[in-house]
């Protein structure tokens, strides 16, 4: 008999991988496409220099003749990038060079080499000096920034010619965001400070401006801002507010919309209309008028594998073609970003997979969506771009493990029946057990033909795809060729 092989996109991690039979388990490069599977693009080398320090954000705007730049902080510089990729050094005078890493308690290598057991969590008693990283944003068409560790608001009119200049009377933060009405804001411990509206030097309240600012009642502290339609959103390590216009005096109003819902970064909030979401220390949130958590079904993949102590970098891009938010984050075993996850925002399927990116922004100023990986020096790359992934690594995505009936019979499979849509690109593996905890043996890999015959015998039976060239592959609904064995 003929049984399909019918399984919803998306990726499910929750639970041993017996539990996951009917979905994805374990991928890697791939995207939902309808009812379909397939990679995600690739990329290709954008820039024509070097960028020298860790890239912590990157921002992508136009300017008033039209021309499109990107602005690049590294925990030493500042760059400007223009639409051909050339890529000047903007770094202000006097800057003074940043972290490249988090530092726990007294500094890297403290303790000797091999203390404590592999796996063991450590008491929850080292202060942690987070990694030097910038927020970028726009006013106008003068770029606007801050670097944690350097306190100082940088602004910068898009002229190659000039360096970035600390903007005229603001005062220090941690992280800088510019509202709707042109207010900047400035984020430091619990107070939230703005600018007026029509001058962004002026920060003095009074009864002729707009500027202002408010302390909050709350126990974390300030780490970044984030401007949505209708008002903005302020965030903690602990919490989320809203900062609304009002009609007052007060200029903004703030409320609480959120507890136990801190964001892990600076970087890891994405706007999405007068929606936004953002990854925490254990779990996603979405603000959709209040905040929730958002349901993750790869929770246990991703927070049982991070470097909380270099939770700092995490950062995330959107990737508005496929209605996707990214977030980049280091492994357990990796002090850089060397792992993301994915969410796509109008069907809630989740992913996950390998790729080194420090940074992102999303395309629409520039044609395609830029990333810089954390080498040294560093290159932004254009993604979504053909299907060459630039490393040895292709696309993959392996089921949860088939049987037939209560799993207490066994079945011999003869073959497949492939739905795919072009022959040959893609190969598949199928992995065979007799009981969960048994030893899986492997099959294949199996390039596809109309009909691919092979011969195994079990009470389960998994099926890995992996691409087996560069191409636009997709993976529907195969079907198995089963004959039910005995009980035994």
């Amino acid at each position: 008999m003929l049984v399909p092989l019918e399984l919803p996109p998306g990726a499910f991690t929750h639970g041993t991988q017996y539990q996951t039979r009917g979905r994805f388990h374990d991928v890697n490069r791939v995207r939902g496409y309808g009812k379909a599977i397939g990679p995600i693009g690739g990329w290709r080398l954008k820039t024509t220099e070097d960028i020298n320090g860790k890239a912590r954000a990157i921002l992508t705007w136009k300017d008033n003749d039209g021309a499109s730049w990107a602005a690049i902080g590294t925990h030493s510089k500042l760059y400007a990038m223009t639409r051909n990729g050339t890529v000047t050094d903007q770094t202000p005078s006097g800057f003074t060079a940043g972290s490249a890493d988090s530092v726990v308690a007294g500094g890297y290598g403290m303790g000797p080499y091999g203390a404590g057991l592999y796996g063991t969590p450590r008491p929850d008693d080292d202060d942690i000096q987070e990694a030097s990283v910038w927020t970028l944003d726009t006013r106008g068409e003068d770029l606007i920034g801050c670097m944690v560790g350097s306190s100082v608001i940088y602004h910068w009119p898009p002229n190659t010619a000039d360096n970035a200049d600390p903007l005229t009377n603001a005062p220090l933060a941690d992280a800088v965001f510019v509202t709707a009405e042109g207010s900047v804001v400035a984020l430091a411990d619990k107070t939230v400070t703005w600018s007026d509206g029509d001058d962004p030097t002026l920060w003095t309240p009074d009864a002729t401006n707009t500027a202002g600012d408010f302390g909050l009642q709350t126990s974390g502290a300030l780490k970044c801002g984030k401007r949505i339609k209708g008002g903005n959103l302020v965030f903690t390590d602990v919490d989320a507010w809203t900062m609304t216009p009002t009609r007052d005096v007060f200029v903004y109003g703030f409320e609480r919309a959120g507890t136990a819902c801190g964001v892990i970064s600076r970087q890891c909030v994405a706007a999405l209309d007068d929606r936004a979401v953002w990854m925490s220390q254990d779990g996603f949130f979405i603000f959709n008028g209040a905040v929730s958590p958002l349901q993750c079904e790869v929770f246990d993949r991703v927070f049982e594998d991070i470097n909380l102590n270099q939770a700092a970098k995490v950062t995330c891009v959107r990737v508005s073609e496929h209605n996707e938010v990214w977030w980049f984050y280091p492994s357990g075993g990796s002090t850089e970003n060397d792992r993301y996850v994915s969410w796509n925002h109008l069907t809630g399927e989740w992913y996950f997979g390998r790729l080194a990116r420090t940074c992102g922004a999303d395309r629409g100023v520039f044609a395609y969506p830029l990333m810089v990986d954390p080498e040294t020096p560093a290159q932004v790359w254009e993604h979504e771009v053909g299907y060459n992934y630039d490393d040895d690594i292709m696309p993959h995505a392996e089921a949860g493990p088939l049987e037939l009936g209560q799993g207490d019979g066994v079945m011999h499979v003869r073959g497949l029946y492939p739905d795919e849509a072009v022959t040959g690109d893609v190969s598949v593996t199928i992995k065979t057990r007799f009981s969960p905890n048994a030893g899986e043996v492997s099959h294949g890999p199996y390039t596809l033909a109309p009909k691919t015959d092979f011969r195994v015998t079990a009470r389960q039976v998994s099926v890995r795809y992996e691409g087996a060239r560069l191409a636009p592959w997709r993976v529907g609904a195969f079907r198995m060729d089963v004959t039910p064995g005995g009980l035994r």
